[in-house]
């Protein structure tokens, strides 16, 4: 920590007010369009039959094929993004989180820490308890080449290709959508953000866990909000979301794999604690990602 607190108002910063120039419900459209042309590297790389043909000589021709995958759908949102922070609030990447600085690991870390905590914790509370008896399926541990790769594709496509994408566009630009009502801008982000999720499959069985499975992704994009507002950096949004599917990965090598909606509930009680923890004496009046 330099003689700044990342709590307090940085003298070296130059921050800007971005004015939002269209209609807030445009831009959860756009967010909700962006997300899925993230994903068009995925689409056009299925069509080169050669690429397919190239993966399957070698295992790790396949995990490098995966990451350049997983990086070019980053590359796509940070295109994306910059065009719609471009028109609807005249901001540019930086300005709306996409930063680097000597903290970011740290606040990545941080996230990941955080988010994981709660995981573990969930799992821990239903394993004694005899709760949820699904198991996730479980990573091969045989040689420590197919844990590496296991770790390594976790990365790529919990990290690149889902959480800093998805963080970028709704706790970054859409936050900014509404720079000067950070508490709001966390709301509707979260909440939209999670919406999205009650179509996805996540092993919902029925409607109430499709319900409880949408209560799972608000918790714990309201923590990246939270941090992200509290700590003025994009970097702990990243950790939350992307140290989620790092920990699933990991908890995938262990007998602490149970999935199921006792865990869901229990791990999104913990992260909206620890978030509403993180708003005790907050007073930021913007959303500022300067780290």
């Amino acid at each position: 920590m330099n003689k700044h607190s990342q709590n307090a108002p940085d003298p070296h910063a130059t921050v800007s007010t971005p004015i939002l120039k269209i209609p807030y419900f445009i831009c959860v459209v756009l967010g909700v369009l962006i997300m899925f042309l993230n994903y068009a590297p995925l689409i056009i790389l299925n069509f080169m039959p050669f690429l397919k043909t190239l993966a399957k000589s070698h295992v790790f021709v396949e995990v490098l094929i995966g990451m350049i995958t997983f990086a070019l759908v980053l590359v796509t949102c940070l295109f994306l993004t910059k065009i719609a922070s471009k028109h609807s609030l005249n901001a540019s990447l930086e300005e709306i989180g996409w930063t680097f600085s000597k903290y970011s690991i740290r606040n990545f870390c941080l996230g990941w820490l955080l988010v994981s905590l709660a995981m573990i914790l969930a799992q821990a509370f239903a394993k004694t308890f005899h709760f949820d008896n699904r198991l996730m399926e479980a990573a091969d541990t045989s040689t420590p080449t197919l844990v590496a790769i296991t770790l390594i594709s976790a990365f790529g496509k919990g990290v690149l290709m889902q959480g800093m994408p998805e963080e970028i566009i709704w706790r970054g630009w859409m936050m900014n959508c509404l720079k000067n009502r950070p508490i709001k801008s966390l709301i509707l982000s979260s909440l939209f953000f999670a919406l999205l999720h009650f179509l996805s499959s996540g092993g919902q069985e029925n409607f109430i866990e499709r319900v409880i499975y949408v209560f799972d992704a608000a918790a714990f994009a309201f923590l990246a909000g939270a941090l992200a507002l509290r700590l003025k950096s994009l970097w702990p949004a990243f950790g939350v979301h992307g140290g989620l599917h790092l920990t699933n990965a990991l908890l995938s090598m262990t007998p602490f794999r149970i999935d199921g909606p006792i865990i869901w509930i229990t791990q999104s009680i913990l992260w909206i604690i620890i978030g509403l923890t993180l708003f005790k004496n907050f007073k930021g009046k913007t959303v500022n990602y300067i780290y």
